[in-house]
């Protein structure tokens, strides 16, 4: 793996609860250019549980009422990794080397950056929302209880089962998805098992 320091190395021990990536969220999304893609290789994977969901924020956009529609395309929105990767709140075993998968702490998690509410695709042209509860701070020119409020709607009303598809991984499965009109979540059903995997994420481009 030295050869390649692009591919990182995804380990839950047996006995251990996951931690990487247990909430609902789109990679990097705290970044200036967030992640584009996503690849996800399943070396060894449990016998039961550790299935992925992802959630189509394209979708999501669509089964909005036109009002709604209306109101939420000019708005912008925060995000940082403060929340997610803060160790007065999440602790720092990560960044003393004691869990499976090791964090370099830097006040970089701190920052923020201000991505559109409603995102353009690139390649389709389509819109879709792209705020996730992991990454997502608060939407700019709202109070926080008003934020608040409609995050929490567009969070439930985007993970709706009728929204999402529900992948379950064996030894050798490959998974590749596109952050910048999907979220998804790891599901955490499996302390008993060891899971080895394998992911690279690739650059995308600023948001508009």
């Amino acid at each position: 793996m030295g050869e390649h320091p692009e591919i990182i190395r995804v380990l839950k021990p047996a006995g251990e609860q996951a931690f990487f990536g247990t909430s609902w969220h789109s990679d990097n999304s705290f970044f200036e250019c967030p992640s584009s893609l996503t690849i996800l290789y399943g070396e060894k994977v449990p016998p039961v549980g550790g299935d992925t969901i992802f959630a189509s924020m394209e979708r999501a956009w669509q089964v909005l009422s036109e009002p709604v529609r209306r109101f939420l395309e000019p708005l912008s929105a925060i995000h940082s990794a403060s929340t997610a990767y803060d160790p007065k709140t999440t602790g720092d075993a990560k960044y003393r080397g004691e869990t499976a998968i090791q964090y370099t702490y830097s006040e970089r998690i701190y920052e923020e950056v201000v991505h559109p509410l409603v995102r353009t695709h690139p390649v389709t042209g389509r819109k879709s929302l792209y705020v996730n509860p992991m990454f997502t701070q608060q939407i700019v020119g709202l109070s926080k209880p008003e934020s608040a409020a409609l995050l929490a709607m567009l969070y439930d009303l985007s993970t709706r089962p009728e929204l999402t598809c529900r992948v379950h991984w064996e030894n050798g499965t490959l998974t590749m998805w596109d952050n910048r009109w999907l979220q998804h979540y790891a599901i955490d059903d499996y302390a008993d098992y060891e899971r080895v995997m394998y992911r690279v994420t690739i650059r995308g481009e600023r948001p508009v």
